[in-house]
């Protein structure tokens, strides 16, 4: 009850992106090619090996902070903390879909 933090935002950036490694294109034009071919096992293959692997999504975090703790005691700031947050991350799949 004597410490209160608050926090100020002093910048906030949160983004995703989702056409980081777009194959939806890639997925149609092998399974285009595999049906078009004779039906030999190198024709078919190849195509759909070379054009499989599943999309995938980049998030992005920047974020700038500063961390207040005030002593109510003595009725002053005692400690001021800035915090940056810089994160990247890569997920399988998509983050913003037609179908949801």
């Amino acid at each position: 009850m004597r410490y209160v933090t608050f926090v100020d935002v002093i910048k906030q950036s949160y983004t995703q992106n989702d056409v980081i490694n777009y194959k939806d294109g890639l997925a149609i034009t092998g399974w285009l090619i595999a049906g078009l071919t004779c039906f030999t096992l190198f024709p078919v293959y190849v195509p759909m090996i070379c054009c499989a692997g599943g999309n995938q999504c980049q998030i992005n975090l920047n974020c700038e902070y500063q961390l207040y703790v005030y002593d109510t005691a003595k009725k002053e700031v005692v400690l001021t903390t800035p915090i940056e947050i810089k994160q990247r991350d890569l997920y399988e799949g998509q983050f913003i879909h037609k179908k949801t």
